[in-house]
């Protein structure tokens, strides 16, 4: 998992342009579904709310073709006004152990 986390860092660093005025991180819980598509961007604050459909933020229904997964996976993510994106596994997302329940 923790390469596909670096893939999705790196892609959603790439979109994020952080609008003029922003002063502190917005953070959402981000869900794909195992073919890469965004199905769910909660927000986790008031300001995240405010900017939900700012255009350089991931969209339900946009797809990430290059982060397929064998199942769906909810991830905890902060755009910060720096432009830098950081991603982590949330506790509501899949466990980041294979079918043999070990560590990738």
């Amino acid at each position: 998992m923790a390469e596909w986390l670096e893939r999705l860092t790196a892609t959603l660093q790439e979109q994020w342009h952080p609008p003029a005025g922003l002063v502190a991180p917005l953070t959402y819980t981000l869900t794909l579904a195992a073919d890469g598509t965004v199905s769910e961007l909660q927000p986790l604050t008031e300001l995240a709310r405010s900017y939900q459909t700012q255009p350089s933020l991931p969209q339900v229904g946009e797809v990430f073709p290059n982060l397929t997964r064998h199942q769906p996976v909810t991830v905890d993510v902060q755009f910060m006004p720096s432009g830098e994106v950081i991603v982590s596994p949330s506790p509501a997302g899949e466990s980041p152990r294979n079918d043999a329940g070990v560590e990738p």
